[in-house]
């Protein structure tokens, strides 16, 4: 395990079934918290994700951002 995998995967318990719902949504989209990844400094990509992430849970944008997920906290 990686410490990142290790980190998630111990919040993992404290975490609301909504919470880790999300959190799956968001590691389908690497790019968002690897920033090795060009599409990680392309914000057109970057906001579409977020949007996908947000219909997909059914939250909207600005608070799927803002949700201070582990993996990647918005700049």
């Amino acid at each position: 395990h990686t410490a990142q995998n290790f980190r998630t995967a111990h919040l993992g318990h404290f975490l609301t079934m909504a919470d880790q719902q999300e959190l799956a949504e968001v590691r389908k989209y690497r790019h968002l918290y690897d920033s090795a990844l060009r599409d990680h400094r392309d914000q057109h990509v970057v906001n579409n994700s977020w949007r996908e992430i947000a219909r997909t849970v059914g939250k909207d944008e600005d608070t799927v951002k803002n949700a201070g997920m582990p993996c990647c906290k918005q700049q």
